[in-house]
C-alpha cells in the first residue's frame, strides 16, 4: 500500500512540475528525500503549494498579452476627458482659428433677400468646447481687403473674388469670446467666439465687400475648456 501511495505521489510530483513548466530541480531533490523517508502526509502537502503557486503564477505569454493590451488602450486619447488651456498671444492659434461663415436668407420666391458675411474667431475643427468652462478675451488687430463677391443662391454660398481694392488695418479692439452658439455658423454646439465684424450684402453679383485676411492678437486672458470631438 505504501508503494502504491508513493507512485501515486511521485505522479503528481512530475504532473505538477513539469505541467507548469517549472525547472525548480530543489524542490524536486526535497520531495524525493520526504517520500524515500517515508513522509507522504509532508510530501503530498508541498505538492499542493507548489501547485498553487504555479496557479497564481500568469504565463509568460499572458503577462505580455495584457501589457500590450494596457498599453495599446492608454495610447488612445480618451474624448470625454476635460482639457483647460490658458490662451496667451503665442498659443491661441493653436485653439482658435479666424473664419468665414456667410449667412444666406431667401425671400418667398427663392430668391436672396440678404446675406450677412461674419468674420469670426472661433474653436477649431476636432475641439468641443465645454459650456460655462469658456472664458477667454483678446485684444486684437484684424487685416482684410476690398473683394467681389458672388452668391449662389441654390447652395446658398458666397464665393470671393479678385480683390479690388486695397483694405485696412483695424485699431486695437477687445473682444471677449461669447459662449456657445453665437454668431459662428450652422453647426452652432460645435464652436465657441465672437463676430469681428460683419457685412451685409443684397445682391447676388457684389462689387466690393470687405474680407479680413488675416488676425494678430496682442493680449490674451482667461481658460479655454474642452474635448476632443468624436
Amino acid at each position: 500500500m505504501k508503494r502504491f501511495f508513493a507512485i501515486a505521489l511521485l505522479l503528481a510530483l512530475c504532473l505538477t512540475l513539469c505541467g507548469c513548466g517549472s525547472s525548480n530541480y530543489d524542490e524536486f531533490d526535497r520531495l524525493m528525500q520526504l517520500m524515500q523517508q517515508g513522509k507522504y502526509d509532508e510530501a503530498k502537502a508541498e505538492i499542493d503549494r507548489i501547485a498553487n503557486n504555479q496557479n497564481n503564477v500568469s504565463k509568460p505569454g499572458n503577462n505580455n498579452n495584457n501589457n500590450n493590451n494596457n498599453n495599446n488602450n492608454s495610447s488612445k486619447p480618451d474624448a470625454s476627458k476635460e482639457i483647460t488651456v490658458e490662451i496667451t498671444p503665442e498659443n491661441w492659434n493653436q485653439y482658435f482659428e479666424l473664419r468665414t461663415y456667410a449667412k444666406v436668407e431667401l425671400n418667398g420666391f427663392g430668391e436672396l433677400d440678404k446675406c450677412t458675411v461674419y468674420h469670426s474667431i472661433v474653436s477649431k475643427d476636432g475641439l468641443k468646447p465645454v459650456q460655462n468652462k469658456c472664458n477667454v478675451t483678446m485684444e486684437f488687430t484684424y487685416t482684410g481687403e476690398y473683394r467681389s463677391a458672388t452668391i449662389d443662391v441654390s447652395n446658398k454660398e458666397l464665393t470671393y473674388g479678385a480683390a479690388v481694392a486695397a483694405g485696412r488695418t483695424s485699431d486695437p479692439v477687445v473682444e471677449t469670446l461669447n459662449s456657445v452658439g453665437q454668431y459662428i455658423g450652422e453647426n452652432t454646439n460645435d464652436r465657441y467666439g465672437e463676430y469681428i465684424t460683419c457685412d451685409w450684402l443684397y445682391s447676388t453679383q457684389v462689387a466690393s465687400t470687405y474680407a479680413l485676411t488675416s488676425v494678430q492678437v496682442l493680449r490674451a486672458t482667461g481658460s479655454f475648456t474642452y474635448t476632443q470631438a468624436q
